[in-house]
């Protein structure tokens, strides 16, 4: 398989993911470790910030509001 197909496998992936309650749960979960806001005084923590950083990026290529409707989700419901 092409990495071509591979890239449009996963961002179709992603949004059928984040079609559910459950999904986007896990998604916010998985930011909320990484803390991508926060400042970074270590490597590790300058780790973390960056996995979180690919995964807001996974989710502007899969669909350019994705990210946005979760902020405003999270928002709504706290």
């Amino acid at each position: 398989m092409s990495e071509e197909k591979e890239v449009e496998i996963l961002e179709s992936n992603v949004r059928e993911l984040l079609k559910t309650r459950q999904g986007k749960q896990v998604i916010w979960e998985i930011l909320s470790y990484c803390d991508v806001y926060s400042s970074i005084p270590g490597k590790f923590e300058a780790g973390k910030r960056n996995v979180g950083l690919d995964i807001i990026q996974l989710l502007d290529d899969a669909d350019p509001t994705l990210y946005a409707k979760l902020l405003l989700e999270k928002k709504e419901n706290d």
